[in-house]
């Protein structure tokens, strides 16, 4: 391991981590406006950065973090590390992300007992040993390593708080790795996909789900509550008893949704009552304002009927009576005019002169309109 790491730093361009390369680094990385710069030297120090990522950066060891004390998450993901080491100062991390190097043993993480992730993958960790000083580890990733024996995780009995575990990828075959895993009290997430235990462990996965308590994942999908009943009752009575389980369950959920279709149909049926009950009033209460309505216009009608009826008969019998004083004059003046052309037309007749009566038919026909304008006809 030493003389690939000692090739990788002289082939690849790795480095240790100096001063000048780690303030670089920060720089260039984003992270150097959370440095305070120091008057008596030119590297630029951090004591409340949170969060620093030397991602691919070409480090092969740990060093010069001392001024770092404030961090909460550290990315050294895909370097050359061969070691873990010189993290005392780190007191307050939680976070620690050692993927994708070099690594061959877990080492030196008394100090981090803040620590909370833990990520080893793609290393060549052959043994999980001197995790149990971290009280609150709650995930360890350790996939892609050389894990192959019960006693290679046998270390995990003494790590409680570990909630999360991902061993997939290894060489695990002996199926007593599931003792080790079934005394792990609060496991909650679990991964063995690509080990060839899984393929020597009957019935894999509902072995693990009956006796792994708290699990509530399993490798590729979760562990649902119908699944851990059935495998509960396939572990006491084969697959007949699990048949049974399973077909309660699927009644149970048909019921469920059944009632919730009910409820919904209860509510529906509630809305359109309610709709018609409000219509119905809605429509009663018009009609009722419509007949009040009516019965008012009627009475009004009515009395306005006998008030216009009195009106009516008075402005009659005015206007009967105007219409018989122009007839009466209109006969008046008629009698006289025809007096008048009487007393001027009679010395004339004996002559029985046609242009005399043509004139006299006209003199007539002027009588009848004068007539007819006094009369306003």
């Amino acid at each position: 391991m030493q003389s690939h790491g000692r090739e990788l730093d002289g082939g690849l361009g790795g480095a240790d981590i100096a001063p000048e390369v780690l303030g670089e680094t920060l720089s260039n990385s984003g992270n150097g406006a959370a440095h305070a710069q120091s008057e008596d030297s030119p590297v630029s120090r951090v004591h409340f950065n949170f969060e620093t990522s030397f991602f691919s950066a070409g480090f092969v060891r740990l060093e010069n973090l001392e001024e770092y004390t404030g961090l909460r998450c550290l990315w050294l993901e895909c370097n050359g590390l061969t070691k873990i080491e010189n993290l005392e100062a780190l007191t307050e991390l939680r976070c620690l992300y050692l993927q994708l190097n070099l690594i061959n043993r877990i080492e030196n993480l008394e100090s981090l007992q803040k620590l909370n992730s833990l990520n080893l993958s793609n290393n060549y960790v052959k043994t999980i040993e001197n995790l149990s000083c971290l009280k609150v580890l709650n995930s360890l990733q350790i996939a892609h390593n050389k894990l192959e024996t019960v006693e290679d995780i046998q270390h995990l009995q003494e790590c409680p708080s570990i909630s999360v575990l991902d061993l997939s990828h290894n060489n695990l075959s002996d199926p007593n790795v599931v003792n080790i895993l079934e005394s792990m009290p609060n496991l909650h997430m679990l991964n063995l996909m690509g080990n060839q235990v899984i393929k020597k462990i009957t019935n894999y996965r509902k072995t693990l789900t009956v006796r792994l308590k708290q699990l509530m994942y399993l490798d590729d999908r979760p562990v649902f509550p119908k699944d851990r009943a059935c495998a509960e009752a396939w572990a006491v009575g084969g697959l007949e008893a699990e048949k049974a389980e399973r077909e309660k369950w699927e009644t149970r959920e048909r019921k469920k949704i059944q009632d919730s279709i009910d409820a919904l149909a209860a509510i529906r049926q509630k809305a359109e009552e309610q709709k018609t009950r409000k219509y119905t009033e809605e429509r009663d209460a018009g009609a009722k304002h419509g007949s009040e309505g009516a019965k008012d216009s009627i009475e009004g009608a009515s009395a306005n009927s006998g008030n216009d009826d009195g009106n009516y008969n008075t402005s009659e019998i005015s206007i009967l009576s105007e219409q018989q004083e122009t007839q009466e004059k209109t006969e008046k003046f008629g009698n006289e005019s025809f007096d008048a052309h009487n007393d001027v037309i009679t010395p004339l007749t004996d002559r029985e002169d046609n242009t005399d009566w043509n004139f006299k038919g006209m003199h007539m026909n002027r009588i009848l309109t004068n007539a007819q304008i006094f009369t306003g006809r």
